[in-house]
């Protein structure tokens, strides 16, 4: 939706916009779009992300208008991202890579904690801990997130860990056969101190990103041999051990940890 008084797209003269925009003729006509084209669908996207910033603004402005501010939590965050051909697709649901799954997690509480920028990846899952833990009384929320409270405080993280991502979309029987159905996937990802493992469990493929060198996600560094790999891998086995069965899909020649990758797992600390 074209906002203009956010406007980054008026200088664009090119067919898309006269296009259906709904998402899967979009994706039906992808594979003719120019660059330019391709710009102009992120320009919009930028619109709605001016959109939304400046309505945030709104409503912190009347918290300081009266005088809430410093007794009211605000969270900002997303669900997702979305894609704009950086690997083939417009929109999201199909990958896990960080155009989709980077998102913004914003904090304020003036007076509690201090302004600053973080970069390294947590989970969604931190934000219902962290409310239980600045309130005091741990909410019942399964997922196994954690508190943030400290990184909100110092502005630091307390070492590093284990991002872990999911996409499981199964497409009705009534869509086998459409555009719908071309979205379907069944992937997770583990993130450790700028590398990302992505595994396909429906291609029985696997992915491996420097995310410091490639942050676009473009040079797929994956070997079986890989050092990083050895190291994530079994990370990345033994969290989907714990959420295959949810997805509604059975896998043919589903990978489980060899005995070695379980020790190399014990050996991180990630198990006892």
């Amino acid at each position: 939706l074209h906002h203009p008084e956010f406007d980054r797209t008026s200088s664009y003269d090119g067919p898309v916009r006269g296009f259906d925009m709904e998402i899967t003729k979009l994706r039906e006509r992808r594979g003719g779009m120019t660059p330019a084209d391709v710009e102009f669908l992120r320009d919009l996207h930028r619109e709605e992300v001016a959109f939304t910033d400046h309505h945030v603004g709104m409503i912190l402005d009347e918290l300081d208008r009266l005088d809430l501010a410093d007794s009211t939590l605000v969270i900002v965050t997303a669900d997702h991202g979305e894609e704009f051909m950086e690997h083939d697709w417009i929109g999201h649901t199909r990958h896990l890579y960080d155009t989709l799954v980077r998102v913004p997690l914003v904090f304020r509480l003036p007076g509690a904690i201090a302004p600053a920028v973080v970069d390294d990846p947590v989970s969604l899952l931190d934000v219902p801990a962290t409310l239980g833990a600045m309130l005091e009384d741990p909410l019942d929320v399964e997922g196994g997130g954690q508190s943030l409270v400290h990184l909100l405080r110092s502005g630091k993280v307390d070492g590093p860990r284990a991002v872990f991502s999911e996409v499981a979309f199964l497409a009705p029987s009534r869509e086998r056969g459409t555009l719908v159905a071309e979205k379907e996937a069944f992937k997770s990802a583990v993130t450790v101190e700028g590398w990302k493992l992505i595994h396909d469990l429906e291609e029985g493929t696997w992915e491996l990103y420097d995310l410091a060198a490639d942050p676009g996600e473009q040079d797929d560094l994956y070997g079986p041999d890989h050092a990083m790999v050895r190291d994530l891998r079994p990370i990345l086995l033994e969290w989907e051990e714990g959420k295959v069965d949810a997805w509604g899909r059975r896998f043919k020649g589903l990978e489980r940890m060899t005995d070695d990758e379980r020790d190399r797992l014990r050996s991180l600390g990630y198990i006892r």
